[in-house]
């Protein structure tokens, strides 16, 4: 899941791609108006809540993923595909302008940098808020069943936002021992991230300078 701008407003994207057998056709993103949720207010349910769709393939075939990202100001939906190691995931995009509905072909931007040859696949992601700055989290398998690695790549001189990827600055940053935890996504100032882990009850963990 990620939040992202939309023609009204701002949308929570939530992805249903995840293909362990790298076999599915059906692969699709929906996108739905982020709900008004007053602090301290109940949690209820929403019904008949309006969303889009936009089913999508790959260009090189099907293949697991895990992680969407949303672009803070342009709108760009990423997926980074999930291949263990000693094999690298590859970064793919949606083309513009997106279409409800419309089954298209993902773009590939680039394949992981060679670091993540030597990680396993990555689990979640997410785009800093103001700045050219990325996470990407994945299962640390020197620390068995605790997915423990948080990367951060930034890019500078101003260029094209998918060199990140191949030209941007990476560095391990640090991240809480959770059980399984997949999950990563920036704070709304950017100035910390939030991670937590699969299951019932687990905590939420800020990671933010004092």
């Amino acid at each position: 899941m990620a939040l992202g701008p939309c023609p009204s407003g701002t949308c929570l994207y939530l992805g249903d791609h995840g293909d362990n057998d790298a076999l599915r056709s059906d692969c699709a993103v929906y996108r739905v108006p982020e709900p008004v949720v007053e602090v301290g207010a109940p949690v209820g349910v929403v019904s008949d809540w309006p969303y889009e769709v936009f089913p999508f393939s790959y260009p090189d075939g099907p293949r697991d993923a895990e992680a969407l990202m949303v672009h803070p100001s342009t709108g760009d939906v990423y997926i980074v595909s999930k291949i263990p190691v000693p094999l690298r995931g590859a970064v793919y995009r949606f083309p513009q302008p997106l279409t409800p509905g419309q089954p298209v072909t993902l773009v590939k931007v680039a394949d992981l940098p060679a670091l993540f040859s030597r990680e396993s696949p990555v689990t979640a992601g997410d785009i800093h808020p103001c700045e050219p700055r990325l996470l990407l989290r994945t299962f640390n398998y020197g620390v068995p069943f605790f997915y423990a690695r948080i990367f951060e790549a930034t890019l500078a001189g101003g260029g094209p936002f998918d060199d990140i990827f191949t030209l941007g600055t990476w560095q391990v940053v640090p991240s809480a021992t959770e059980t399984q935890g997949e999950a990563v996504a920036w704070q709304a100032d950017g100035l910390g991230y939030l991670t937590t882990s699969e299951g019932a009850g687990e905590p939420i963990w800020l990671t933010a300078c004092e």
